[in-house]
């Protein structure tokens, strides 16, 4: 059994359109979420979060720490939005990356008027969206997010885009959003509410891929798929991995699918990907690819 990850994959789900709808049950609709030892971490139109409580007051000196923590730089200018009706300080930071990726990171630091503090760590690519970030940290203190988001640490099932697929013990979570069944596949999505955001999630994950240089790219094409019993297209490319087969513990040779939908109300941009000596059957596909996506 291979142990090693698909790292293509493992990256921060990190583009952020503008949500249009107004919901809250829609925005729900597309959250995907992990708690961890007091820990939360989302999932939520390719937007990654991380939620993280700090059992002291709010005050100069925790501040400092919580900054330290969340490692916000000391050039950074926090603000207070008066929108959360409490201490808060709010630090936005913005880099360019490779390939001319703006790289995105808000932090909300609140306190929850009960003698703790919440650190918001928001994280996106070429686009922000406010508005939505105001959003989430609202529903998440007033208690709004319903334990049907989150996923268990062991995988017994998981909701793919509103429809519920059973797996069983074998895979894992890597992330929100991202699961990888050992020899059987793996995928990684996000939900979004415009075709628009959909593609540019799907393209930012593909130059991030790119950039990683893991290996060398032997083919890439379009191919017909069905996928969710919807009819599209998606880009195949694979890759020959730098590491040895015997390092691997077998095939080297990678296959990435990204597929950009509309799927049961909700644009979805998927990556999924298997090494060849995971196809089982006629499909052409490892199992796991196989629950969602046929080719044609």
């Amino acid at each position: 059994m291979k142990t090693i990850s698909v790292v293509i994959i493992l990256l921060l789900n990190t583009i952020l359109g503008f949500s249009q709808d107004n919901s809250n049950s829609g925005l729900l609709s597309r959250l995907g979420g992990i708690h961890q030892e007091g820990n939360y971490f989302y999932e939520l139109e390719a937007y990654g979060i991380a939620v993280l409580f700090f059992p002291e007051a709010y005050s100069e000196k925790s501040l400092k720490k919580i900054r330290k923590k969340l490692k916000i730089s000391k050039k950074t200018n926090g603000f207070t939005d008066t929108v959360f009706g409490g201490k808060n300080s709010i630090f936005r930071h913005q880099e360019m990356g490779d390939d001319s990726m703006m790289l995105y990171t808000a932090n909300y630091i609140i306190d929850d008027k009960k003698g703790s503090v919440y650190g918001f760590q928001f994280t996106s690519v070429n686009k922000r969206d406010t508005l939505l970030e105001r959003r989430f940290v609202k529903m998440f203190l007033n208690d709004e997010i319903p334990e049907s988001v989150y996923a268990y640490r062991q995988i017994d099932s998981i909701d793919f885009a509103g429809r519920k697929i059973a797996l069983g013990p074998a895979c894992h979570w890597m992330y929100v959003h991202n699961v990888q069944c050992p020899d059987l596949g793996q995928m990684d999505w996000s939900l979004h509410t415009t075709l628009e955001d959909a593609q540019t999630a799907s393209d930012s994950k593909l130059t991030m891929a790119d950039n990683l240089r893991m290996g060398d790219i032997r083919s890439m094409e379009e191919v017909d798929v069905i996928f969710e019993g919807v009819e599209t297209t998606a880009k195949r490319i694979r890759y020959k991995i730098k590491i040895p087969k015997i390092v691997m513990g077998g095939s080297n040779v990678l296959i990435v699918y990204y597929v950009v939908v509309k799927v049961r109300g909700n644009y979805i941009s998927c990556v999924l990907s298997h090494y060849t000596d995971d196809v089982k059957g006629k499909n052409g596909l490892s199992p796991l690819l196989g629950e969602v996506m046929e080719l044609k």
